[in-house]
């Protein structure tokens, strides 16, 4: 269970943090809330449709947890499911923000689960998907989308910067050493769900916080880190439902009253 980046606000005298894990963290009650883990996002199938690929909601019964089950095989075939059920995927990420840390799984925490976490660093935070990937492989070494998932993670980052939801000034996806290669040719037509821009009241001003913050990982504390452009890490930037990264005092010359699209669903 890798901790990938905490959000800014302080919930409850915590700050929530975002998880991408496998099977075996989803099932670990006493870890969902040492963690404080509110909202879980499960990347799999039900075990009816496929029972090696699918991945129970354990304590659903429970009610201590809010579940919500993404069905999508680790397969190209699930590309378009992705593509369709993106504002839902970034919306719930986003909301359980507000209430305690988020926990995104899959079997095994690699392909799908981190596909779904990089949807939402680069449509909540802006992120170009080379930095985003660098990010999560960085915070857990293992994460591998599959090809076909690559291909549409880049496609996705062609809408977000026609939207101007990631800068077109920051560099392009640039596969890190080791990420999965797409192979076939890739569609013309961004995969990207529609989006708009974030309202006055909406822009998260840049406080002047304390840059430390405790890894419930390691137990040991470590610096936020911060979005630069050059690939580094990125913590608790984030403005408005589907916004773009901006500092205290660009953030409402940024604002753009104008809607480019239908925001999401209030309930996902």
């Amino acid at each position: 269970m890798s901790l990938i980046h905490q959000a800014p606000v302080v919930v409850q005298g915590r700050r929530p943090g975002l998880y991408l894990g496998g099977k075996a963290d989803a099932k670990d009650r006493d870890k969902l809330e040492r963690y404080n883990v509110t909202h879980i996002l499960n990347m799999t199938t039900s075990k009816e449709v496929n029972i090696k690929a699918g991945v129970p909601n354990f304590f659903e019964s429970s009610g201590r947890f809010v579940y919500k089950r993404i069905a999508v095989l680790d397969a190209p075939t699930s590309v378009s499911d992705l593509a369709e059920r993106s504002d839902e995927i970034v919306g719930f990420i986003a909301k359980g923000l507000h209430h305690g840390s988020v926990l995104v799984h899959c079997q095994r925490g690699v392909s799908r689960s981190t596909t779904a976490v990089l949807l939402y660093l680069m449509r909540r935070l802006g992120m170009p998907l080379s930095q985003a990937l660098t990010l999560v492989q960085r915070r857990r070494p293992q994460a591998a989308p599959i090809p076909a998932f690559v291909t549409f993670l880049e496609e996705y980052e062609v809408g977000l910067r026609e939207t101007g939801v990631v800068s077109s000034t920051s560099s392009g996806a640039k596969r890190p050493a080791g990420a999965a290669q797409p192979s076939g040719p890739t569609a013309k037509r961004p995969l990207v769900g529609p989006v708009f821009r974030c309202s006055r009241d909406d822009v998260v001003h840049e406080a002047e916080m304390d840059q430390r913050s405790m890894d419930p990982e390691t137990g040991s504390s470590h610096k936020a880190e911060k979005l630069d452009g050059t690939g580094e890490e990125i913590t608790g930037k984030m403005v408005g439902p589907i916004g773009r990264p901006a500092s205290a005092n660009d953030a409402l010359k940024e604002y753009v009253p104008r809607r480019i699209g239908p925001t999401m669903p209030p309930e996902l």
